[in-house]
């Protein structure tokens, strides 16, 4: 599961639910979107939560392109009028 946490308030903004079979490797992803108002400065985080995780290579595989860097996650956060 991958959740957008708000760290200050103690509550869940968005969550996603997957399953990935072992032996379909690493190649998986998770996205969410949500819309939502903050009134006042607060601490968020993306969390996950997994059953197991392959010991070479995790939660994910390294870029084996020399130069590029490797990206777990992406984060947008726009302010709306």
């Amino acid at each position: 599961m991958t959740r957008l946490r708000n760290i200050t308030d103690s509550t869940t903004v968005d969550e996603h639910q997957m399953y990935v079979a072992p032996a379909n490797g690493p190649d998986c992803t998770t996205s969410f979107a949500n819309q939502f108002t903050i009134t006042s400065p607060k601490v968020f985080a993306v969390q996950y939560w997994i059953g197991s995780a392959q010991a070479s290579w995790g939660l994910g595989q390294n870029s084996t392109i020399t130069g590029e860097n490797n990206v777990f996650t992406r984060v947008m956060i726009s302010k709306l009028k």
